[in-house]
């Protein structure tokens, strides 16, 4: 596969990754597979794992992260 159809490919790969993932007992490497696909899926979209974890990065600082437990379910306008 190339192209569109690998990135199609790619992304329906997630989903079933995530799935496996939610469907164990918490599994770890289940977890790492999903990162591979996210690696994959950066490489083949012009970016790299590194730009990603970059943006995470940027993003957890401009508006925290998941370590205090805490998570948003909506924002007004």
């Amino acid at each position: 596969m190339s192209g569109e159809e690998l990135i199609s490919g790619l992304q329906a790969k997630l989903l079933e990754e995530f799935t496996e993932f939610a469907e164990s007992d918490r599994d770890l490497e289940e977890l790492a597979d999903i990162l591979e696909v996210v690696d994959g899926l950066a490489l083949h979209l012009g970016s790299s794992f590194e730009e990603i974890l970059e943006l995470k990065r940027k993003k957890r600082e401009a508006r925290g992260g998941f370590v205090q437990g805490i998570l948003l379910e909506w924002v007004e306008g």
